[in-house]
């Protein structure tokens, strides 16, 4: 579920720490390489990127920090589908690549928030990307993407979601049901059933990511 888990399960861990090259310890934004990339992509990138640099690095508390990235991300990015803005069924953008479309769909908003946090100070520990089945207003399921904050490891985490504007606690999300989280310290396993997909798999994604933010100046 939503609790802070305290130990991983080992072959997941395994798996993850050879397909991950993420360091524990925190990185330094480069912003250098940050305006090379969003100039070589084009794009809404440059003028989003703009926006960006006037909040980023927050200069606040580690909630200011949560609270700033999140809102620059709701406000600024719309929500889109991989099949309108790539062409491809199942595509995890880069920060970079989120900023040169201006679109992007669950998994790119929460994987921008996690590697902008992350690189601003937060500790991994602290930050969980999280898979889990949102049940939207007509009954429906479906597979969806939120990062968790916890501020401290007991802690109800806070969820920050693209579908709603505001910060709140898992305990006030009940249409939300944790499937399976990661970071980049380990994988827990939630309430995975046969139609979660693979978690390895999307690990596999996961490391595309990051490869690419490190190229963007981030991690």
């Amino acid at each position: 579920g939503w609790s802070s888990p305290r130990v991983a399960c080992a072959a997941w861990v395994l798996i993850l720490a050879a397909s991950v090259s993420l360091p524990v310890a925190q990185a330094t934004f480069r912003e250098d390489r940050f305006r090379a990339s969003v100039k070589r992509i084009g794009q809404a990138a440059p003028r989003l990127a703009e926006k960006f640099l006037r909040i980023y690095p927050p200069q606040s508390s580690e909630l200011g920090k949560v609270e700033a990235v999140h809102r620059f991300f709701q406000n600024e990015l719309d929500y889109d589908t991989d099949e309108h803005i790539w062409g491809q069924a199942d595509y995890w953008a880069s920060p970079v690549e989120f900023f040169s479309r201006a679109r992007g769909d669950c998994e790119d908003y929460a994987m921008g928030k996690y590697v902008a946090l992350l690189d601003a100070g937060v500790p991994p520990g602290k930050l969980r990307v999280m898979y889990v089945r949102a049940t939207r207003r007509n009954g429906t399921l479906e597979p969806h993407m939120v990062l968790a904050y916890y501020p401290e490891p007991a802690d109800d985490p806070l969820v920050l979601d693209n579908l709603i504007p505001e910060i709140r606690r898992a305990s006030s999300r009940s249409d939300l049901s944790p499937i399976y989280s990661f970071n980049s310290e380990g994988l827990w396993q939630g309430t995975a059933g046969p139609t979660s997909g693979n978690p390895i798999e999307r690990i596999s994604s996961w490391r595309n990511v990051v490869r690419k933010a490190q190229t963007e100046g981030f991690l």
